[in-house]
């Protein structure tokens, strides 16, 4: 088992809430799937795990993270003055996630075969 914590930033704007990974270089919004409008923090937040999750799908190698303290608001990719910038740690099971997906790809594997 192997567990992440990254520092991210959540910035939010009129219609979504923005998501930046520095540690990993990730930068990606929150929308709601189903009905395609802004997300909540809930959502972000399952986002953000989600994209580090992804990230590391087919990485070995896991980079050490950041420090919340060393994280500076105004560095943001999404900052500006009048920015709603917050930032909160995500953690993350690896190999939990790892095991998730390749469960998914199996079952499509196997609906496409039968």
């Amino acid at each position: 088992m192997k567990k992440v914590v990254y520092p991210v930033l959540f910035t939010k704007d009129e219609n979504n809430i923005l998501i930046e990974i520095p540690d990993l270089g990730i930068t990606t919004e929150a929308v709601d799937e189903a009905s395609n409008e802004a997300a909540d923090d809930a959502k972000a937040l399952e986002m953000a795990r989600d994209a580090i999750g992804t990230y590391y799908l087919e990485k070995d190698d896991i980079k050490e993270p950041s420090s919340i303290f060393d994280i500076d608001l105004k560095n943001g990719a999404f900052y500006t003055e009048d920015s709603k910038c917050y930032v909160s740690l995500v953690d993350i099971d690896i190999m939990e996630y790892r095991r998730k997906y390749d469960n998914r790809m199996k079952l499509k594997i196997f609906n496409v075969i039968n």
